[in-house]
Order: C-alpha cells, then structure tokens, then sequence
C-alpha cells in the first residue's frame, strides 16, 4: 500500500480537501484500496475540524470523509510512513526539508505534478468562492498529474524496502 500525506499550514483548508479529493480520485480508478490518504500541517494545532466553508465547499463537490477530519501537525513519524508528501507552498517545503532532510527526496510542491510551471496553491482564508477556486484546482492537479504521482509513490516506496 502507497501512503501519500498532503500538508498546507494548519491542515484544516487545503491539506483536508487534497486528501479528500485524492480519496474519490483513487476510489474512481478502483484503487482505493492500494493507497492510505492523510494530511497534516506544519503550524497545525491538534483536533481541530476543517473550516466550515472548506467543508461545504468539499461536501458540494462530493468528497468524501470531512465531518470526521481532525487538524494534526506533522510529525517525523508521518513522514516516516509516507511515500509521497505533496505540499501547497513552497515555504512549506523549505520547512520540511529544512526540519526533517532525511525526508527531502519524497517532499514534493503539489503543483509539480501537473506539466507546467510550479506555483503555490494560495491560502483561500475563510470565503467560500476562494476555497471553491482552490478546491478545484487541487482536483485538477491531482487528476493531471496522477500518473507522476504514481510514478513517484512507487520509486518512494521502493528506496525504502
């Protein structure tokens, strides 16, 4: 099984959407069970839910799993499990590689993935048409650079057997 972990700052907008939207994605392809799916953040306070916009936002799109979302920071052990962390900013991982460098070679900006330049995926705060606009274009990224990320997630886990 493939462990991605998608990170933003306070895992209650963007990290819990990414995950959500990845979710129905694998579900889609029927590969659900072929991936664990989770996100932290890195200025994260624990056990918080996502913000009410991002979670009707999510729920209007049909993405599964955002009442049950808890906020958590993350943690080497998350990055220990992962095969694949995919960031929204890059001051997100300058951060995490500069606090865990063993980690730096899985640590990926989410725009990446997709051909094209790479760019942050902005903080939408708390309105609802900036976290739609954000939402989808997560989607977009995920559905565009799924192979990559496949391709990434494999050799990710395959360094680490």
């Amino acid at each position: 099984m493939r462990h991605i972990l998608f990170v933003c700052t306070a895992n209650q907008i963007r990290s819990p959407l990414a995950a959500a939207s990845f979710r129905k994605l694998v579900e889609q392809r029927n590969q659900a069970s072929e991936w664990l799916v989770d996100s932290a953040g890195t200025w994260a306070d624990e056990g918080f839910p996502m913000v009410e916009s991002a979670k009707l936002v999510g729920l209007k799109l049909g993405l599964p799993g955002l009442a049950e979302h808890r906020s958590k920071p993350v943690s080497q052990k998350l990055l220990e499990q992962a095969a694949i962390v995919l960031v929204m900013e890059t001051n997100h991982k300058e951060a995490l590689r500069a606090e865990f460098p063993a980690f730096a070679a899985k640590i990926y900006l989410m725009s990446e993935l997709a051909p094209g330049p790479q760019y942050d995926i902005p903080d939408p705060g708390t309105g609802a048409a900036r976290t739609d606009d954000v939402a989808k274009e997560i989607d977009m990224i995920l559905r565009r650079g799924f192979d990559r990320l496949e391709t990434l997630a494999k050799a990710s886990a395959n360094k680490s057997e």
